[in-house]
């Protein structure tokens, strides 16, 4: 019984963790906060903050955006080789233009 009863304190703890982790003082999850990166504008290094982004691929986005000119909507980062659907996807609100 004592058994059980520990196994059922390490679940409902283990369970909760991430709620008592990210859970705002009213108990609230709270977004992180960042500020957006503008692809148009950013140098190498600051494109390299982003999740997912390389110093290989942050150089293609540059260069793309020095052949192509400005990109027109953040979507069009896609076209850049090495940032499909996925990627974008988690980069879609950490990128303005």
């Amino acid at each position: 019984m004592k058994h059980l009863l520990a196994v059922f304190v390490v679940v409902l703890v283990w369970g909760l963790a991430p709620a008592m982790v990210y859970a705002g003082p009213q108990g609230a999850v709270q977004e992180a906060s960042f500020s957006a990166v503008n692809i148009n504008t950013a140098p190498v290094d600051a494109l390299q903050e982003l999740p997912g982004i390389g110093p290989a691929l942050a150089e293609r986005v540059v260069h793309y955006r020095q052949e192509h000119g400005p990109f027109k909507s953040v979507a069009e980062i896609k076209e850049v080789k090495g940032i499909g659907d996925a990627l974008f996807d988690k980069l879609k609100d950490r990128l303005t233009l």
